[in-house]
C-alpha cells in the first residue's frame, strides 16, 4: 500500500509539472497518510492459507494402489509445516486416527478389505 501511495504521489508530481501547477509534497497529505523514515515500500499482505487433498491414483479394486497428495497454497516460506495423514472408520468422522510415520506430501497405500471403507483426510499443522 505504501508503494502504491508513493507511485500515486510520483504521478501527481509529474502531472502537476505538466499543467504548470506546483507539485504535491508529503506535507500536503499530512494527517491522511503516515510516512516513516525507515519506509522502504514493503507491503505486508495477510495470507489465507489453503489446503487441497488430491487423488493421483484412485483405486478401483482390492489390491490396487491408492495415491493421495496434498497441495498447499499461500503458505509462507517461513512457515514450519507438519503433515499428518489420518483416517476414520465410519462416516460420522467422530474419531480421526493419525497414520503412523506418514508425514510426507503424498500418502500411498494398497486397498484391502478393511481400509476400503475408511475415510481419509490430511491435517496440516503450521507454526512460525
Amino acid at each position: 500500500m505504501k508503494k502504491l501511495i508513493a507511485l500515486i504521489l510520483a504521478f501527481i508530481c509529474l502531472y502537476g509539472y505538466a499543467i504548470g501547477e506546483s507539485p504535491a509534497t508529503p506535507t500536503d497529505l499530512e494527517g491522511e497518510y503516515i510516512f516513516e523514515d525507515d519506509d522502504w515500500g514493503c507491503i505486508d499482505i495477510p495470507r489465507q492459507r489453503r489446503v487441497f487433498l488430491m487423488i493421483e491414483k484412485q483405486p478401483q479394486y482390492i489390491g490396487d494402489t491408492a495415491i493421495f497428495y496434498v497441495v498447499l497454497m499461500d503458505f509462507s516460506p517461513n512457515d514450519n509445516i507438519q503433515i499428518y495423514w489420518q483416517y476414520a472408520t465410519d462416516s460420522t468422522h467422530n474419531k480421526w486416527i493419525s497414520i503412523e510415520n506418514e508425514h510426507d506430501y503424498t500418502y500411498t497405500f494398497v486397498v484391502n478389505e478393511i481400509n476400503m471403507y475408511y475415510w481419509y483426510r490430511v491435517l496440516v499443522e503450521v507454526t512460525h
